[in-house]
Order: structure tokens, then C-alpha cells, then sequence
């Protein structure tokens, strides 16, 4: 089984600090750390890591990072970088995390080599039949990258292959125009709240939300963060809550959460299962330090499912070899 995934391919630098500095401030780091990431590359790492076969179209660098990036992912299993690009002029993507205390983070990003993303040879990288093209909102934002997206979704749906869209709030019109028109396309949507507030209003209500994007995307998973997140499906809604974990870094949990409704989709899970456990994987994530390799796979998921059990459904347990 083969999934495709389209998007930047940054290094994370991580700086984690007690409370965020206000303008003009200094404040004393905790310590920092370099990663390999990227929000499709993140997804398609998680995809991977549970036994699918993940292809990423990206674009780095030729420069240090771009080798950091590669030597860093090169060993994961099922993890295919054939079509990795090099950019002889532009940096790698570099994305500035700052984590506070609470395990939130701020985002200061340069997408570097990324905007000059360029479509690969089309029947090379859509053989063998894929079942699935994931891209992220960031392949909206204006400029080549955007034109090679356009391609892809054109090529995706005339081969009948179902689209995965993950959307980040940008802030940015343009992009947002493209991505509402982009989804009557789209089999499975993931976003946050304030996303879906950047695309349909700042006033609309969760419920709101939820009803519009339903009418246009067979499912739907709106993520609430601490809160938890909505799953909607062919008419039915499920409210998932909050899971009893403390927070390390938040970044990557969106990426592992739409690699769970990916995953439990393609194992012809029930929706509700598929739901729980795109939660349950965005919710560990978020007690490792990073993204890229460090979100979870088997091993990694294993002891939460003694640990939560009273808050999981027994048939995600039984699914994940936990007890029933």
C-alpha cells in the first residue's frame, strides 16, 4: 500500500524556553535542539512508522540542513525520499519553534527551498496505484509550490485517488481562497479551530463550522487542542475530550493526529475507531520532545494504552493489542 504526500521539508530548531519574551526582552533559554520535520514530512514519518509505504515530494536545500535533514530520515522504514528535490540557490526550510512551559509553541518559519517546489515525473511517482494524496495548507500559499499542488490535485483526481487535506491558519488570502475551492476534492479534511475560523469567519461557532465543512468533505476532524477534537462523518458527529497527559511540545501533534485518520481509514476501521485513535496518536505526541522521528509509532503507543485505559474505547484497545 502506497500513500503520496506533497509539502515542506524544514528543520526544526527548537528553542524551549519558561515563558515566551516580550518585545524587546531578553529571557534565558532552557535549551534548544535541531530536528528533521515538516508538516507533510511529519504525517507521512507517522504513516510510515505503522507499516505503510509513505513517498514524500519535497524540496530541500544544497546546504548543510538539507544534509542534516536527509541523513536524519534516511533510515525510517517505508519512508520513500526518492523524490526529493535539491535547490542549488535556496536554503532549506528552517522553522524557529518556541516552546513555553505549558508545552505550547510560537512559530517563526522560512520556507526556504520549498516555495520552488516542482511537479516530479507524474506516472513515476503516482505508480504503483497510490491510495491516497496528502498535502497540507501551506502548498496554497502563492508561488511555484502552489502551481505544483494544483497539478497534483488535477493529476490525483483524474486517476480516482482520494485527497487528504491538513490545514494550518496562514493568514493569508489568497491561499485561503484556493483551499475553499480546493475542497470539494477532499476525502478527508484535519484542521484547528483557528483555521477553520481563518477560513469561514472569526465569529463562527464550532458547530457552525462543523455543518459547513460536512457539506463538502465526507470526513472531518476539527481539533480543539487541550480540549480534544470533533470527527464528523457521513452525517454522525463524535466529540472526542481531552486525554490526562502533560503537554512536553505540542509540535507535530496536528501532523500525527491526520496520520491516524489516514491510517484507520486505510485499515477500513469504523469511523469512531479511526477518531480515537488519530486522537490518541495526536495526544502522545505531544509528550516527546519534537517532531520528525520522535512522534510515535507501535512501540511508542504501546504503555498509553495500559495508562488510559479507563478514558479509551475497548475496541481501539483490542485493535492496538492492548487489553480489551
Amino acid at each position: 500500500m502506497l500513500g503520496l504526500h506533497l509539502g515542506d521539508a524544514t528543520v526544526d530548531l527548537t528553542v524551549l524556553l519558561p515563558r515566551l519574551p516580550q518585545q524587546g526582552e531578553e529571557v534565558m533559554m532552557h535549551g534548544w535542539r535541531a530536528e528533521a520535520g515538516g508538516s507533510a514530512a511529519n504525517t507521512a514519518i507517522v504513516v510510515a512508522r505503522w507499516g505503510v509505504q509513505a513517498r514524500l515530494l519535497a524540496r530541500l536545500g544544497q546546504d548543510l540542513w538539507g544534509r542534516f535533514w536527509r541523513q536524519r530520515l534516511a533510515a525510517i522504514a517505508r519512508l520513500d525520499l526518492t523524490f526529493l528535490q535539491t535547490d542549488p540557490e535556496r536554503p532549506t526550510g528552517l522553522v524557529l519553534a518556541l516552546v513555553d512551559a505549558s508545552g505550547e509553541r510560537t512559530f517563526v518559519t522560512h520556507r526556504g527551498a520549498n516555495i520552488a517546489l516542482q511537479p516530479p515525473s507524474l506516472d513515476a511517482f503516482f505508480r504503483p496505484r497510490p491510495a491516497y494524496l496528502h498535502l497540507t495548507g501551506y502548498s496554497a500559499l502563492d508561488g511555484p509550490h502552489q502551481a505544483t499542488a494544483q497539478r497534483m490535485l488535477a493529476e490525483a483526481q483524474a486517476r480516482g485517488v482520494p485527497v487528504v487535506l491538513d490545514v494550518p491558519p496562514l493568514d493569508d488570502e489568497g491561499a485561503a481562497r484556493r483551499l475553499r475551492a480546493w475542497l470539494p476534492q477532499v476525502h478527508i479534511l484535519s484542521l484547528g479551530l483557528e483555521a477553520a475560523r481563518w477560513l469561514f469567519g472569526p465569529m463562527a461557532s464550532e458547530d457552525a463550522l462543523l455543518n459547513r465543512l460536512q457539506e463538502q468533505v465526507p470526513m472531518v476532524a476539527l481539533r480543539l487542542g487541550s480540549r480534544g477534537a470533533y470527527v464528523a462523518w457521513a452525517g454522525a458527529r463524535l466529540r472526542l475530550p481531552g486525554l490526562p497527559l502533560d503537554p512536553v511540545d505540542t509540535t507535530g501533534a496536528g501532523d500525527a493526529f491526520t496520520a491516524g485518520l489516514i491510517l484507520g481509514w486505510l485499515w477500513q476501521w469504523p469511523p469512531s475507531r479511526t477518531a480515537w485513535f488519530a486522537h490518541l496518536l495526536g495526544a502522545v505526541a505531544t509528550t516527546r520532545e519534537g517532531a520528525g522521528p520522535a512522534l510515535p509509532g507501535p512501540a511508542d503507543l504501546r504503555p498509553w494504552l495500559s495508562r488510559l485505559s479507563p478514558h479509551l474505547p475497548p475496541d481501539l484497545r483490542t485493535a492496538l493489542g492492548g487489553e480489551g
